[in-house]
This record gives structure tokens, C-alpha cells and sequence, in this order.
């Protein structure tokens, strides 16, 4: 009598650790993650989050308020947060940073919140270790009070959810909240998702782009209404092309948190082989190279402005891949994720909250101390 053989199943021949993780559900994956984003970065304060809480205060007529100046009007172009603090009387410091603290943490875990994710355990441990060894959690949490968290939150929406109304709403929130951001955004998830299907991509690219011209249309309608807003140029000016120079100074922190440990998926040949992953590595290198002369703050806006291309790829990879050769890539890049720190390099600074500024602010939340720093 033959006697057959039959093959074990994926999971078993898994890694024990990478077997565990596969098996743990989205609410777990969402406190894991916040939890260690935590523990890594700390909690501290956006530098300039006092003009973020007057338009709060003063969201019918910002440029009423007493502290505005005219090089901070370019906080009027990503008012999202800000606007609806102020419409639900969120607007004394305390109220202000606990509801930006909120929905900081709120960015960080909606992906698991979407159907893709949920459904998909590789996609689900994917986007956990890009957000454990990536560049999102820092920036969100060392600088609670920005308007970072709807661009992000948006961002993951726009590029994982099923329905594609909801897909062009969320570009439509993304360019409402940063124009710029979104773009270029836009621009890098169009060339990636174009470089996986050809076109068959078109329809979902051009619903996209639609989604995001209304958001822009419909943020100029207000700046107009508010007769405030901010170039990039009149930034540029106020502050001297020289000093955009100074932010190669840490070219190297810049370059890895473009992707963070999203650069070893390149080291996998199966990877390598889809135009998808080729695509987002190399305009993500110049991304990372180009980006310090349009932004002061060129780790912000990298990590902000591939948020949506990475999770596209990531999604395409597990996709293309299949479960067993995802599996083998994720378990490769699964304990960097868990240690790689991220610093995020601003104009001549590094940013770093750290656990003493996160104590201080929780002191503060909970009504004992004063107002934190940066």
C-alpha cells in the first residue's frame, strides 16, 4: 500500500513566533501596537500647538485672535481638528490636548478597524510591524496638538477601505486637511498602484484624484471665506532657502524614516520582483533626498506623504506573494520592527518625546502641573 504524504499546514511550518502573531485578532493588534509606540516614544507637545487651539477658540474668525501672526497663517490650510474642537467647545489647553492625544492614538490603530486588514492576518502583521518600526506612532505622538492625525487617519482609509465611495471621501478629508501633503501623496500611490495593475488601475486612481480635488476645492473655499492661508513659497521666504538646507545635516535619520523597517522588505528577492515594491523604494529614496528643500520639517511630511503608498504596497505584496512566501518576508523583518527607534529629524532639530515628557503630560491631563513643552 502507497502511503501519501500530506503537506503541513502553512502555520506549522511557521516560526512559533510568527505563527502566535498571525493568530491574534485586530483589537489585540491595535493595543499591541499602541502600547509599544508608547513605551518607544513617549508622549510630548507639537511646538506651535497654542495657534492650533486659537483657531480652536476663535474657528469662525482665526485671524481675529490675539496670539496670530502672519507667518502662522498657514495653519489655517489644516484646520480639521482644530475646527471641530472648537465646534464641540474643546478649547482650553487641557481639552485641547487631551482630544489631539485621543486622536493621535485614534490614526495609529484605525487600519485594523478596516475590513482589508481585519480579513487578512499577513496584511493585519504587516501594517503592525510598519507602524511598530515606522515613522507614523513617533510623529503622531511626539508632537500630540498637531494636525498630523486626520491626514494620517485619512491617509490609511483612503488607500484600505473596501468601498470606493468611502475611499474618495477620505482623499477628499486628506487634501481638505493638507493639500500638499496629499498630492504628492496621491501622485506616489497612483505611480505604485499603475505599476501593479496597468490599466485597470485607472478607474480607481482617477475616483481617487477626484476625491482630493474636491478636498482641495473645498479648502480654498474656506481660507478664502477666512481671508487667511499660507504658501509654501511665503514659508520659504519668511525663513530663508539656507535654512531648508540645514535638514541634510541628518540625511541618514531622514533616509530611514522614510520607511523605517519598511526598507528590508527590499531585501527579499520576491519582493525585488514586484514593480509595485520597486516603485515605492525608489521614489521613496527621492522622496527622502528632494523632500528637505520643500519642507522644514522633512521627516513629518515624508512619513505623512508615504503613509498611503506604503500601506498600498504592503497590501499588493501580501496579495501578490500569497501567504506562505508573506509570511517568511514579515517574520524576517519582525524583530527589527520590534527595536528600531525612530527619531524625527526637524529644520536643525531631532525630536524625541521621551517618558519624562510623556509623565508630565499625563500630569498634566489628569490636572496636576502646568503646561508641557516640546
Amino acid at each position: 500500500m502507497t502511503t501519501v504524504v500530506l503537506p503541513e499546514p502553512a502555520q506549522e511550518r511557521d516560526g512559533p513566533g510568527i505563527a502566535w502573531l498571525l493568530r491574534q485578532n485586530p483589537l489585540t493588534y491595535a493595543a499591541a501596537v499602541l502600547c509599544l509606540s508608547l513605551l518607544k516614544y513617549g508622549v510630548g507637545v507639537f511646538p506651535s500647538w497654542r495657534f492650533m487651539q486659537e483657531i480652536a477658540q476663535y474657528w469662525r474668525d482665526p485671524l481675529g485672535a490675539p496670539l496670530y501672526a502672519r507667518y502662522a497663517q498657514y495653519f489655517l490650510d489644516s484646520p480639521t481638528s482644530a475646527v471641530f474642537a472648537g465646534i464641540v467647545h474643546l478649547t482650553s489647553a487641557r481639552e485641547y490636548l487631551a482630544f489631539h492625544l485621543v486622536l493621535a492614538c485614534a490614526a495609529i490603530v484605525v487600519p485594523f478597524c478596516l475590513r482589508a486588514v481585519r480579513r487578512s492576518p499577513e496584511l493585519r502583521l504587516g501594517v503592525a510591524l510598519l507602524l511598530v518600526g515606522g515613522t507614523v506612532p513617533p510623529l503622531l505622538l511626539s508632537w500630540v496638538g498637531s494636525y498630523d492625525p486626520v491626514s494620517i487617519g485619512s491617509a490609511a482609509v483612503a488607500v484600505l477601505a473596501s468601498n470606493p465611495v468611502v475611499r474618495a471621501l477620505a482623499w477628499g478629508m486628506f487634501a481638505f486637511n493638507n493639500a500638499g501633503e496629499a498630492a504628492i501623496a496621491l501622485i506616489i500611490f497612483a505611480i505604485v498602484l499603475w505599476a501593479d495593475g496597468g490599466e485597470p488601475a485607472a478607474p480607481r486612481i482617477i475616483s481617487s484624484g477626484a476625491g482630493a480635488i474636491a478636498g482641495y476645492v473645498a479648502i480654498r473655499a474656506l481660507t478664502r471665506a477666512w481671508g487667511g492661508g499660507e504658501s509654501e513659497l511665503a514659508m520659504m521666504k519668511f525663513y530663508g532657502f539656507h535654512q531648508y538646507l540645514l535638514s541634510y545635516e541628518y540625511l541618514p535619520l531622514i533616509v530611514l524614516s522614510t520607511l523605517g523597517v519598511g526598507w528590508l522588505f527590499i531585501t527579499n528577492r520576491d519582493v525585488r520582483h514586484l514593480q509595485a515594491a520597486r516603485a515605492l523604494f525608489v521614489l521613496a529614496l527621492l522622496a527622502a533626498i528632494g523632500m528637505p528643500m520643500l519642507a522644514l520639517d522633512a521627516s513629518r511630511t515624508i512619513a505623512t506623504t508615504l503613509w498611503a503608498p506604503m500601506l498600498v504596497t504592503a497590501a499588493i505584496v501580501v496579495d501578490r506573494l500569497g501567504a506562505e512566501r508573506a509570511r517568511a518576508v514579515l517574520d524576517l523583518i519582525s524583530p527589527v520592527a520590534l527595536v528600531l527607534v525612530i527619531v524625527i529629524a526637524w529644520n536643525t532639530h531631532l525630536v524625541y518625546a521621551g517618558w519624562r515628557t510623556g509623565a508630565n503630560m499625563v500630569l498634566y491631563l489628569v490636572g496636576h502641573g502646568s503646561v508641557p513643552t516640546s
